[in-house]
């Protein structure tokens, strides 16, 4: 008879992928890091978009804060409050948020095509992320450089989010 197996916590399995799923792997946290990349940083700002629950929103945020890819800041219009913001660490998880986006456009966009496309800012060139030798890779671009645009498949409301994103960061 087989023996029960107790499940080995992720973080003792020695692997890079099960490590980062444990950080940042739930799907609370990585719209997180979607809404910071699109420039949200208020607290309410984050609950107000993901329609998500306070208790949840703090959570996550704090677990983003305490593993490093956040970092608070005194809110200058708001004195006594904090925003948050993208540390370096946060910032380089970008292309893991493009590749989600990319295999979503390829295998679950509607019909009429992609509800967004990240561009280039500065050549109007879509992004994407592709696999290549380490000796072939170049720097990424930031999200700084990038930026959303309505797709084929963009309904009225995610057109006006992405208008209102892109206000927010010019």
């Amino acid at each position: 008879m087989p023996r029960a197996t107790q499940k080995k916590p992720l973080s003792l399995t020695n692997c890079s992928i099960a490590l980062t799923v444990e950080m940042i792997g739930d799907r609370w946290t990585l719209l997180l890091l979607r809404e910071l990349f699109r420039g949200t940083c208020r607290f309410g700002e984050f609950v107000e978009m993901l329609g998500a629950a306070r208790n949840l929103v703090a959570q996550r945020l704090k677990k983003l804060e305490d593993n490093g890819l956040v970092e608070r800041f005194p809110l200058e219009e708001s004195p006594g409050r904090d925003g948050y913001r993208l540390t370096d660490m946060g910032e380089s998880s970008f292309p893991i948020l493009v590749s989600l986006m990319q295999w979503g456009d390829e295998w679950l966009a509607p019909a009429a095509g992609p509800p967004v496309i990240m561009q280039e800012r500065s050549s109007g060139k879509a992004l994407g992320v592709a696999v290549l030798p380490q000796s072939r890779l170049s720097k990424s671009v930031p999200s700084s450089k990038a930026e959303l645009i309505a797709g084929p498949g963009a309904r009225k409301g995610t057109r006006a989010l992405i208008a209102s994103i892109e206000s927010r960061r010019s």
